[in-house]
């Protein structure tokens, strides 16, 4: 379970809007003043993040609540929307450096750009999908505000395991 600390700003019916603040993950590294993504960070900064998430805790505005998302809904996402694209892209300007005589160059960057546009075609599709499907979507698992008691939620998922 991935799992971020954020604040209750929205209530939407079942569902809350969380702000969390997004961060790198150099905060415990030795080089992160010597790496490409230290620099990152410290170029665009820590911005806020707002996620919608499931409220089966009753949290309300104003509170500081911890939201979670199971690891494998997280990898499943990040690979159609970071690898699919790339190997569309890749496939495509492969499949297209066998094109016509004197324009294989030509040809293998239309069918790369092609690929890659089919690609995040898919992944929008699948992000589409996902926005309905339960299982990746971000949950409140635990409201950390003074006066209200943790509980364990049940997850819907293969294991069907409890989160506490």
């Amino acid at each position: 379970m991935i799992e971020e600390t954020g604040v209750v700003v929205a209530r939407e019916g079942d569902s809350v809007w969380v702000e969390t603040e997004r961060r790198s993950a150099c905060g415990g590294c030795e080089s992160e003043k010597g790496c490409g993504t230290g620099l990152l960070a410290q170029v665009f900064g820590s911005r806020p993040v707002r996620v919608r998430a499931k409220n089966p805790v009753g949290a309300d505005t104003g509170e500081l609540v911890v939201i979670g998302l199971e690891e494998a809904a997280f990898l499943q996402s990040s690979v159609v929307l970071y690898l699919i694209p790339i190997l569309g892209l890749l496939l495509g300007a492969a499949l297209g450096a066998k094109g016509p005589g004197g324009h294989a160059e030509l040809s293998s960057i239309v069918a790369g750009a092609l690929g890659l546009v089919g690609g995040l075609l898919w992944a929008r599709r699948f992000s589409t999908r996902a926005q309905r499907n339960p299982r990746f979507q971000a949950t409140v698992i635990r409201n950390l505000s003074i006066g209200h008691a943790s509980r364990p939620i049940q997850f819907p998922s293969r294991s069907n395991r409890a989160v506490s």
